[in-house]
């Protein structure tokens, strides 16, 4: 399976790349993994030391399939005349996987590479695309291009129902997983990031976290419910952590901050890599974001971590909130007042705020937990060898371009193939085989890949060295010529040469 990543950030993950982490991660009992990043990257980083191939390979992202318009089918079809789509075709017939995993619905280029190659293409959706006039043309391209789609909440597919067969999607929430030493360190690693922060004891501290910091994400109601707490609550501290991506809108809200008289309350940082240490430090963890969230991954961490979590509520934040029991903690869309009592009410019953926490930890582990997790995992890829066995058919790799992408009936019974048996009862025995046989074919052709590149590198260093021979020669005649004049050595060699 090839998985094709839409952003590579340097400095910090976003949600999306983490949830393509443990989805690469986990389908590895099934597949043999090569993750595509559009640059070097911190999610290229982790990849690699998970033991996942990784290929670089630059390539555009169709934004407005998330915020569809009246131009948007004319837009995508112009990719095919776009010199990265044949990169990226390029690309797949070296490797040449059975499988092609875009994640995200701006990601929409390896669908068309693929599927052009004849290549099944399954189709991650981690975003609610905009409901508008147009939406349907987005979702008419969706449906083009892929062969399966993956939905991270059943709230991400309402969308995409309208103008989908029921049997085309899948919905494989994401997963959180801490382990025993992490609880068990998890005061140790609180107490140090807490005299690190100034914080003492008896402080409550409140949080907020983003990848980047944009309008949508909300801050400007984390910060009017900080400052309306802080006059009653003197012992509450507030850790606002993200980049700013809008510096006009992150400027409004830490000029609020200023004038208020209470800035010594607030620490803003733009990342921190320890997501124990993170969560550790706070007390609760407010997502106020304004748009509808796929899912809400920053909000299922502050659950596992056992802490109280408050949002606003709509989208798949939503729909994780009250699966998990926390539909009291959802507060109307832009009501700051709604988040104060609700993390006013934490901070005058400590003993609750800890409960609330456990129970967070209790349930957030089982209904999203690694276990429940594999198990949504098995039970698609079971799907695929019964209603898609032509995907694991050896000799599929020759047919025609385009064949089977974007079906728009329902596939025939077909009798499960040997592969669902191992599935069903010995997966790890299937996961060996595989191991023996095809990573050495993949590793193989990913060797040929960046060949190529290396053989480019060099080609640049040499045209390089030569550049640079003809003022390496004349300052080496130069040198010759002073040593002439000199008599040949100094008189301290000659000298030497004399004792000699």
């Amino acid at each position: 399976m090839m998985l094709f990543s839409h952003v590579s950030n340097a400095y910090t993950i976003t949600g999306a790349e983490r949830l393509l982490l443990r989805f690469c991660q986990e389908i590895s009992a099934y597949f043999d993994c090569v993750l595509v990043a559009p640059e070097e990257g911190r999610v290229t980083a982790e990849a690699r030391k998970r033991g996942i191939d990784v290929e670089v390979q630059l390539f555009p992202l169709i934004y407005n399939m998330y915020t569809p318009y009246a131009g948007l089918e004319h837009e995508v079809e112009q990719l095919r005349n776009d010199p990265y789509f044949e990169n990226i075709m390029h690309l797949i017939r070296v490797v040449k996987p059975d499988l092609v995993l875009t994640n995200t619905c701006v990601n929409v280029l390896p669908a068309m590479a693929a599927q052009a190659s004849g290549i099944p293409v399954v189709w991650k959706i981690t975003e609610m695309i905009r409901s508008n006039e147009h939406t349907a043309e987005a979702v008419r391209l969706i449906d083009r291009y892929s062969d399966w789609i993956i939905g991270i909440s059943n709230t991400v597919l309402i969308p995409l129902r309208a103008g989908l067969p029921e049997w085309k999607t899948s919905v494989i929430e994401p997963s959180r997983s801490i382990t025993e030493e992490d609880l068990e360190k998890l005061s140790f690693v609180r107490e140090k990031k807490r005299a690190q922060m100034g914080l003492k004891g008896s402080h409550f501290c409140v949080g907020y976290i983003s990848s980047f910091i944009y309008e949508a994400k909300g801050l400007l109601y984390f910060v009017e419910m900080a400052l309306k707490l802080c006059g009653s609550f003197p012992q509450c501290r507030f850790w606002i952590i993200g980049k700013p991506s809008d510096s006009v809108y992150y400027t409004q809200c830490i000029s609020m901050i200023r004038q208020s008289g209470y800035a010594k309350r607030f620490l803003l940082t733009t990342f921190e890599a320890s997501l124990t240490s993170m969560y550790g430090a706070m007390d609760a963890v407010v997502v106020p974001s304004m748009v509808e969230e796929g899912f809400g991954l920053t909000a299922l961490e502050g659950l596992m971590f056992g802490r109280p979590v408050v949002a606003f509520a709509q989208g798949g934040l939503a729909e994780l909130m009250q699966q998990t029991g926390n539909e009291e903690f959802l507060v109307e869309p832009g009501n700051s007042d709604g988040l104060v009592a609700s993390v006013a009410r934490f901070i005058s019953n400590p003993e609750e705020c800890r409960a609330i926490g456990w129970r967070n930890r209790q349930e957030a582990s089982r209904i999203y937990g690694p276990g429940a997790y594999r198990g949504k995992l098995k039970a698609m890829v079971e799907r695929w060898t019964s209603e898609r066995p032509e995907w694991f058919d050896p000799q599929r790799a020759g047919r025609p371009a385009g064949e089977g992408g974007g079906q728009s009936e329902p596939p025939a019974e077909a009798e499960m193939q040997p592969i669902a048996d191992e599935l069903a009862g010995a997966a790890p025995a299937a996961a060996a085989t595989r191991k023996s046989g095809r990573p050495a074919r993949l590793r193989r052709r990913a060797r040929i890949a960046r060949g190529v590149t290396r053989r480019s590198k060099k080609r640049n260093r040499l045209s390089s060295r030569r550049k640079r021979r003809l003022p390496r020669r004349i300052k080496s005649e130069r040198r010759k010529l002073r040593h002439k004049k000199r008599g040949g050595m100094k008189a301290g060699s000659r000298r030497k040469e004399a004792v000699r």
